[in-house]
Order: C-alpha cells, then structure tokens, then sequence
C-alpha cells in the first residue's frame, strides 16, 4: 500500500476506511504506521491543500471557466472509488449470515456484534439485501432460514 501520508488515493481509503463507526480505529490505523496523532495531522494536512485548492479558485474571482481545481476533482473521483470498494464484495455465506442474525437478535447492540464477528456495517447490509432477495424468491431457502435462526 502506498505511504498514506503521499498518496491522496491511499488518505481517501484510509479516510472513508475511518468513517465505519465498527472500525477499530487504533488497529487500523497501528496497520498503516499511524496513531490518531499522526492520522490527525495528515488529515489536517490534507484537508488544508483541499481548502488552499477551493481557496485558488475563489482567488481566480470564482471564474465558471476556470473548472473545478484538478485536486478537488481528484479527490471526489478517490472518494467515490474507496466508497464502491468498500461495498463491493461477497455477502457471508449462508451459514455465518443465520449465526450472525441470530447473535444480533440476542444482542441488539449491532456495533458490538459488527466488532465481535469482525464485520463491517457494509457487511452486514450486502449480505441481508443478498440472503433475502434469495429467500423471497426461494420459500424452501427462507424456511431453512427460519429454522436454523431458531436454532432447530
């Protein structure tokens, strides 16, 4: 992974990577070399080249022909990448999605089971929107589905 203190692509990962409220932020950050310090400071630092690109065009007199400030653009374009990665994916296969809607119905703290089973909210959200689509098209599926979360 590039050095995310030079790379805008790898701040924006690391950025929308930070946003998931089940993310371990000391672990992920430990993974990259960093602690909420420096993660503070390279975000300060990158958010100010943000405002010091908008800052340029207000100073061009907010010409409409000037365009939007290529590290501006830049940045929507790798915000909108780290966004579809993050909810790209496989759901869980159907075993693991029975065991984790059960554990979220005997704990209704889903950021604590998120964390214990090591999913992501995303996870979670792709794997229901797959498993019932596929129930709803499949009664025998959605009956074994009952019954295994019943625990039958």
């Amino acid at each position: 992974m590039p050095d995310p203190r030079l790379d805008l692509d790898a701040w924006v990962e690391l950025s929308v990577e930070l946003s998931d409220p089940v993310v371990d932020r000391a672990s992920v950050l430990r993974a990259r070399g960093l602690d909420e310090d420096a993660w503070e400071a390279l975000d300060d630092a990158w958010q100010q080249r943000l405002s010091d690109a908008d800052a340029h065009l207000e100073a061009d007199g907010g010409d409409p022909d000037a365009g939007v400030p290529a590290l501006v653009a830049a940045h929507a374009e790798a915000f909108v990448r780290a966004q579809a990665a993050r909810t790209q994916g496989p759901p869980l296969d159907f075993a693991a999605f029975v065991e984790l809607t059960r554990a979220i119905e005997r704990q209704p703290d889903i950021s604590a089971v998120l964390r214990r089973f090591q999913l992501t909210l995303q996870q979670l959200l792709r794997s229901q929107a797959h498993w019932t689509k596929r129930m709803l098209e499949d009664p025998e599926l959605a009956r074994r589905f009952d019954e295994a979360r019943r625990g039958r």
